[in-house]
């Protein structure tokens, strides 16, 4: 093996390690097409031992026109629907359905791989937002952030699309602590993007301590 072989080996033993994952697992990586997630995907399914184990997510936010044919230019480049399972999620459409009910299949199929589950719970929150339905987004966003802490993967989002949700239906005082906490606190402080976001919101509804 060379010297880089050998490091993305250990990053994925280390990452297995971590996360509580045996290599005899069946894992499900959420692919959106983002740099974050291939790398993830290019190391698993290159290190990992049986691609037929590995499950592939993607999700199609349909924030761009574009969105479709990049994650077709996805699955073409890897051969995803060769070599893996795979499910598309269309996060825009105004029926989301499928999605929800193959999220809530993830969550009841009790399974060891508490990121993945966790990982359910926030897209079945983003699912609910889309869908205008914030009680149950709230729903789902607080459990992730109430059992699954530990996780890093989403924390920050999770959280912030947890205070959307409460301006939503109108609670702003408990919206504005949320944005406190993820602008104070030191568990957010590396995930820039999320605290900028934080801090616009904060701003839009006049609210909180609001430091440059």
């Amino acid at each position: 093996m060379t010297k880089a072989e050998i490091l993305n080996q250990k990053f994925i033993d280390n990452f297995c390690v971590i996360n509580s994952i045996k290599k005899t697992n069946s894992i499900v990586i959420s692919l959106s097409g983002g740099i974050d997630s291939t790398v993830l995907f290019f190391l698993l399914t290159n290190y990992f031992p049986s691609k037929k184990k590995i499950h592939i997510l993607i999700f199609d936010h349909q924030t761009r026109a574009e969105s479709g044919l990049e994650i077709k230019s996805l699955i073409n480049f890897y051969k995803i629907n060769i070599f893996f399972s795979y499910k598309i999620f269309k996060m825009g459409s105004l029926d989301n359905s499928r999605a929800i009910q193959s999220l809530s299949k993830i969550i009841e199929s009790k399974s060891d791989n508490r990121n993945v589950i966790s990982e359910s719970y926030y897209w079945l929150g983003r699912t609910y937002f889309i869908n205008s339905n914030f009680i149950e987004a709230i729903k789902y966003f607080g459990i992730r952030h109430r059992d699954f802490e530990d996780i890093q993967n989403f924390k920050a989002d999770n959280y912030y699309w947890l205070a959307k949700s409460l301006v939503k239906i109108g609670d702003k005082e408990n919206a504005c602590l949320v944005m406190e906490d993820i602008i104070f606190s030191n568990d957010y402080s590396s995930e820039l993007g999320i605290v900028e976001d934080s801090k616009s919101l904060q701003e839009e509804q006049s609210c909180g301590l609001i430091i440059d």
